[in-house]
């Protein structure tokens, strides 16, 4: 080839490492989500770093993952991060173009991950921290070597790494407890001194590959197409198999088994006492009827105003 020709990326894995630091430490549920563009391997090491790194200060989180199979779509990944917090995800990543999750995360009173840029100075402090890249550092560093003619000093295809600046996470919002910031930090120490995640000094290497005895090369990590084997990373497949919301007058149910790696989700009617009608609130859930009111059928997309003469001093009537 020409040799001033190069390709260049960055290892935002690992930068996604150290905002699943973030995420498994903030979380309160112990539940975080993922939403995934498309099925190629940028994706797939970005899902095994997030939760690499929130296991390593939760060992009993569980990351849900939903498929949005495109980079840009708001309606798709609004949909697919309402389920995941559905399904009790109170912090919320995402490998998409768009800033509906964090949007979205925001308005719940809830956490996301920002992606592509610092998302904490676009959305706020609900953005826990950030992984994005930097190319000005990796623009700096081609236009020495062009300035220099000193195109054979380094391969001809690059992939640089969090300590060189290319790829790199935000400073971490106050709602990050005090002693996971420390533990970003520290990590993020370990991954200037060349500490291989997919290959710890402490530990086996993380179920990726199955074929595969020890750590990862480099080529495969480059070709990696498949998630770490654990009951607690869960795969919810493509948004759009979920269907449409539940209708009115019923609520949205799960049914969870972990081991099997299997969630059912289904809708209930509401009881009596209670409707809904998803105008309120934007999600799936049975609402008790104000003071006033009554549904005396179970099924009920919205309550009935008392009679004259007739009065409900309490709520669920």
């Amino acid at each position: 080839g020409y040799p001033n020709f190069k390709t260049a990326f960055g290892k935002l894995y690992q930068s996604r490492y150290l905002a699943g630091i973030a995420a498994g430490g903030t979380s309160k549920t112990g539940k975080i989500g993922f939403v995934a563009s498309i099925r190629i391997p940028e994706v797939f090491r970005s899902i095994n770093a997030l939760y690499i790194g929130a296991k390593e200060v939760n060992q009993n989180i569980t990351l849900i993952v939903v498929w949005v199979n495109t980079f840009y779509d708001e309606e798709r990944e609004t949909e697919a991060a309402r389920r995941l917090v559905q399904l009790g995800c109170d912090v919320v990543g995402y490998h998409t173009d768009s800033r509906a999750v964090p949007r979205y995360m925001a308005r719940q009173g809830l956490y996301s991950i920002g992606s592509n840029s610092d998302m904490r100075r676009i959305i706020g402090e609900s953005v826990l921290i950030s992984a994005y890249f930097n190319w000005g550092s990796l623009y700096a560093d081609m236009m020495i070597q062009t300035v220099h003619r000193n195109y054979s000093s380094s391969p001809s295809s690059l992939w640089y790494n969090h300590a060189q600046g290319v790829a790199v996470t935000s400073q971490p919002s106050f709602n990050v407890p005090d002693n996971i910031k420390v533990e970003i930090a520290k990590r993020s120490r370990m991954l200037a001194n060349n500490y291989d995640l997919f290959c710890p000094s402490d530990g086996p290497p993380p179920m990726i590959f199955d074929t595969l005895s020890g750590c990862p090369t480099e080529l495969l990590m480059l070709s990696m197409m498949s998630k770490i084997g654990s009951p607690n990373l869960i795969d919810l497949g493509d948004v759009s198999f979920f269907g449409e919301r539940c209708p009115p007058g019923t609520r949205f149910i799960e049914v969870v088994i972990p081991e099997a790696n299997f969630y059912n989700i289904s809708c209930e009617v509401c009881p009596p006492g209670q409707f809904s009608s998803h105008d309120t609130d934007g999600s799936d859930s049975c609402l008790l009827c104000p003071p006033g009111t009554y549904a005396a059928d179970a099924g009920s997309d919205s309550c009935t105003p008392c009679d004259v003469d007739y009065f409900a001093s309490t709520e669920g009537n």
